[in-house]
């Protein structure tokens, strides 16, 4: 068996910068994770195998959403939200919030790669003076998995996504 000591980072992040007196919105999804393995060697008798291994330092996240809105300007606000689990695949997660200065929704679901699904939205509302932004961002680690000889590994995921922003002065998103 080959072992593959890397970190395997799924991610959908989004960050919204916003100008004065403007809003904008934005999403995306990363869902139908899978991978398929390739027997490189298909005469040496050995079948293409994936094992994940619990992750080395338990204190280290393997799955976390986070959500971070913070405004600058004449005054100056930070808020923060953060769901995590220090194993894979043991429960969903969500990191939420709406203040005034806006809103994001970091979620994570699914128990295995199949059906895995990573969302993350983000927006924020306009006011004359201030500068905001609101991030969102969920993350799973895989610390290390092993291949057996010969295998080749590739990974395959959908995403989407979209943007919105309102001319200034204006609460109507295009």
């Amino acid at each position: 068996m080959n072992t593959i000591v890397n970190t395997l980072a799924l991610a959908a992040a989004l960050a919204v910068p916003l100008s004065a007196s403007a809003q904008v919105s934005a999403q995306g999804t990363l869902t139908n994770f899978s991978y398929a393995l390739v027997d490189l060697l298909p005469n040496d008798g050995i079948a293409p195998s994936l094992s994940i291994v619990k992750p080395q330092f338990t204190s280290y996240p393997g799955t976390r959403a986070d959500g971070d809105i913070i405004e600058t300007g004449l005054r100056a606000t930070r808020n923060m939200s953060r769901d995590r689990t220090s194993a894979l695949y043991s429960r969903d997660l969500d990191a939420s919030m709406s203040v005034p200065q806006g809103s994001v929704v970091s979620t994570i679901s699914g128990r295995h790669f199949q059906d895995l699904a990573l969302h993350a939205a983000a927006s924020t509302t306009g006011s004359v003076g201030y500068n905001r932004s609101a991030t969102a961002s969920n993350f799973m680690y895989i610390e290390e998995f092993v291949l057996s000889p010969g295998t080749q590994i590739t990974f395959f995921a959908d995403a989407s996504g979209s943007v919105a922003t309102s001319l200034p002065r204006t609460n109507v998103l295009r």
